[in-house]
């Protein structure tokens, strides 16, 4: 069986090619799902990346088991860039530290600490963002506490208090006081 697989390995390659070199990523990934190796793995996670399946991608990179030190650091720039993407900063970080340890890039030098930069940003955002929820929580309870009236109540209100007020008897002041003392008011109609 392993020639038979050797030999339709050889032709979904090349028909991979084919399909690559007519810019038809269906087909190309279509034939790169067939075949089991590294670069084949490789290829289509590279593909998969291209399209935002960062998760697919991720799978592909992960099945990928290779000695060679310069593919393995490529391999590891590429699932550290899927997990950047997906904003899993921690495990794209570790990722760019080992495709560092294994061979030097400048370009992986630099996306590490931009996503150093970026993941600190994004946390300051989200502590701001928490902040702002739990403002607009503590806003939504006031309001409920201090119901804002629509000038129709507050007309209505207005209305029931100044009946309230000429309906009940008000303390009387001192001059009326003195006046009722003095014999010029009712004591019963003071007002």
């Amino acid at each position: 069986y392993k020639i038979e697989a050797g030999i339709l390995d050889f032709y979904y390659a090349k028909e991979y090619k084919k399909a690559i070199t007519k810019n038809n990523l269906y087909l190309a990934k279509k034939y790169l799902k067939k075949i089991e190796s590294n670069e084949a793995y490789f290829n289509l996670g590279v593909l998969l990346y291209r399209e935002k399946s960062y998760k697919k991608a991720i799978k592909y990179f992960f099945k990928i088991k290779s000695r060679n030190i310069e593919f393995k650091s490529k391999n590891f720039y590429n699932l550290a860039n899927s997990y950047a993407q997906l904003k899993k900063f921690k495990k794209a970080d570790k990722f760019y530290l080992k495709s560092l340890l294994l061979k030097y890039n400048k370009d992986t030098d630099f996306n590490r600490e931009f996503i150093k930069k970026f993941a600190q940003e994004s946390k300051i955002k989200e502590i701001k963002k928490q902040k702002l929820k739990e403002n607009i929580k503590e806003n939504k309870n006031l309001d409920k506490e201090f119901k804002i009236l629509s000038t129709k109540e507050i007309s209505k209100l207005e209305e029931s208090i100044m009946n309230k007020l000429q309906n009940t008897k008000r303390p009387l002041s001192f001059k009326q006081y003195d006046a009722i003392n003095r014999g010029s008011k009712s004591e019963k109609k003071p007002y």
